[in-house]
């Protein structure tokens, strides 16, 4: 008899717990409240991180935190289940045990260990999460919407990664800006620099065609240069200031050897270029002459390309002209033998920096 209601527990225990682990099972659903992690609807194990290849999946000591308190608190419904299978087995044996003073004792002696088992599972329970706790809060201050950003912590027993991912979508990124953020960063980075590089390209190719443009006209005033007269020191002073160019002192009186500039006479093919260097070189360029085509001792230069000839001026310096001329022109290799650095454009005609001016000559005829 004794063995027949050892049987009919044993039994009763094997039923509910098959029910209890079936009921908790299929209570389950949620991906946030059991220890298998769910993952756009497939379970993944005990471990809820590094599903993926994603930096947001990534696994971190938040991680292996809830992961212990997730075990910790599954475990501690299944045996708070089993103790309860337990009571309801040991009350089922306590009422049919018909006055049998074994039977009866057997009954009691599961129901209170069953009871001191569920306060012992309880009680350590409390302890390991209230240490839990009490770690990462102080490795995480500060919880909440308005507080730390890598762990969730709405309470002592329920606290959680708030980077971890559900079905597929993330959430914040802990640790700051996500790898995603990162490269469109740089993406619009790569954008904005070939954006720059298109637009100095046009820039470049705007003044070139510019260039070819003076070159043009330079031409078709040099093929016109044998049969036009000089034009006259006034003529030339009417075509700088309408074009902007500024002339630093009056025409020179004769015999007058200093604190004067002439102009008339220089050549066709010189006048236009300056008149062109003017226009390329920007709105706010100032385009001073300082030396033209004076003779009376100023310039006393030999040879054919000279000031007197009218093929060459002088420019005063200044950060707008300078700028254009280092870096539109090409830098000659070797200084002049006064030590000028010089520079050359497409036409070939020179551009050497003389302490307080930029000598200049043009050689087109």
């Amino acid at each position: 008899m004794n063995y027949l209601f050892k049987t009919i527990f044993f039994l009763v225990i094997i039923f509910f717990c098959s029910f209890g682990f079936s009921g908790y099972s299929l209570a389950q659903t949620g991906e946030s409240e059991g220890p298998y992690f769910n993952v756009g609807g497939t379970y993944k194990g005990l471990v809820h991180c590094g599903h993926t290849s994603s930096y947001e999946n990534r696994c971190t000591l938040c991680d292996l935190i809830v992961g212990i308190q997730r075990i910790i608190k599954w475990g501690m419904q299944i045996l708070v289940v089993v103790a309860l299978v337990a009571i309801v087995g040991g009350a089922i044996m306590y009422i049919i045990s018909a006055g049998n003073s074994g039977m009866m004792e057997s009954a009691k002696t599961v129901i209170k260990q069953a009871l001191w088992g569920v306060v012992i599972v309880l009680g350590a329970w409390v302890i390991v999460n209230t240490i839990l706790w009490m770690i990462t809060s102080k490795l995480y201050p500060g919880t909440g919407e308005s507080g730390n950003k890598f762990m969730d912590i709405s309470n002592w027993y329920n606290f959680d990664c708030k980077k971890v991912q559900s079905g597929g979508d993330s959430q914040e990124q802990a640790g700051g800006t996500s790898q995603d953020s990162q490269e469109e960063a740089q993406r619009q980075q790569v954008e904005e620099a070939q954006l720059r590089a298109e637009e100095a390209a046009q820039r470049a190719a705007d003044a070139e065609r510019r260039a070819e443009e003076a070159a043009q006209r330079a031409e078709e005033t040099d093929s016109a240069q044998s049969e036009i007269t000089p034009l006259s020191e006034q003529e030339v002073r009417s075509v700088f200031s309408e074009s902007g160019i500024s002339i630093n002192n009056n025409a020179c009186n004769p015999g007058q050897t200093s604190g004067c500039t002439d102009v008339g006479g220089l050549r066709e093919y010189t006048i236009s270029s300056v008149v062109v260097l003017r226009e390329l070189c920007g709105a706010s360029c100032e385009v001073v002459i300082t030396g033209g085509s004076e003779g009376n001792g100023i310039h006393n230069e030999s040879g054919t390309y000279n000031h007197i000839n009218g093929y060459k001026v002088d420019l005063r310096p200044n950060p707008e002209l300078n700028n254009y001329i280092e870096t539109t022109f090409t830098k000659i290799p070797e200084p002049r033998s006064d030590g000028a650095i010089g520079y050359r454009d497409s036409s070939g005609n020179t551009y050497y920096l003389e302490g307080n001016h930029w000598d200049v000559t043009y050689y087109g005829t």
